[in-house]
């Protein structure tokens, strides 16, 4: 899912993907509201995507705190987002491969929750399968919201945009009739 909301995000502003065998990723860039940005879909295991990370964040002196990473998240329900500023990987490979290259855990990252794991199934067939058809319904929404989060990142206190996002998810989780 963090890879889709990565390129849907380029998508909508007209930018082209490329691989670039130098960064083991692929790439494309732009400029958003006059903010220059890069998009970057490593093409290297989960477990090693920190060092395609570390490569572009070294070539372009980026720093960790403007990166912002989108990543899956078997801990959330389907369509629940989770903002925020830093933290611990939460056993996440990617988040864990990051981690160790970046020797730093101080960086934005957008949770996209994509439910529990189905009994029988491996972690990795449960986050690179198929969605349900019910998630299927509701799949467009979810990736319009995480780059919508994207947007406002760039122009929106971060502390500010965690609570509006992490708030929408608690009151969304709310069946109706029903009262937290």
């Amino acid at each position: 899912i963090g890879a889709m909301v990565v390129r849907s995000f380029g998508e909508k502003h007209g930018w082209l993907f490329r691989e670039d065998a130098l960064f083991q990723a692929e790439i494309a860039q732009g400029r958003v509201q006059e903010v220059e940005l890069r998009l970057l879909l490593p093409t290297t295991y989960m477990n090693r995507s920190g060092r395609a990370v570390r490569k572009v964040i070294d070539a372009f002196s980026i720093p960790c705190s403007r990166c912002c990473v989108v990543v899956d998240d078997v801990y959330l329900s389907f369509g629940e987002m989770r903002l925020r500023c830093g933290g611990s990987s939460g056993g996440h490979n990617g988040l864990k491969s990051l981690e160790e290259s970046l020797g730093s855990s101080s960086y934005p990252r957008l949770r996209m929750g994509v439910g529990a794991k189905k009994e029988g199934a491996t972690l990795a067939e449960h986050v690179l399968g198929e969605f349900s058809l019910q998630e299927q319904e509701r799949l467009r929404e979810f990736i319009d919201r995480g780059v919508d989060v994207l947007e406002k990142s760039m122009t929106t206190n971060l502390p500010h945009l965690m609570n509006v996002v992490n708030f929408c998810n608690k009151r969304a989780s709310v069946e109706p009739g029903e009262e937290k």
